[in-house]
């Protein structure tokens, strides 16, 4: 999945409030229309101004195992 910034994600959205296509809006981005399908059911009922991503997605990051993990 292509990391997309917060101004592209705006972009997705306000053109999808509009009535673009997923897959116009895919093709325009250069992702998959599932990514756009995704971003849609998320930021959906968002305002505007109120789209905000997390520093970090996915699971945190641990550092190697020690000897009492193994």
């Amino acid at each position: 999945m292509k990391n997309l910034d917060q101004s592209k994600v705006e972009y997705i959205i306000a053109d999808k409030r509009k009535g673009t296509k997923n897959t116009i809006m895919a093709k325009t981005m250069n992702i998959s229309v599932r990514h756009v399908q995704k971003l849609w059911a998320r930021f959906k009922n968002t305002p505007r101004d109120m789209i905000v991503f997390s520093a970090t997605m996915g699971r945190p990051r641990r550092g190697p195992p020690t000897r009492n993990e193994q």
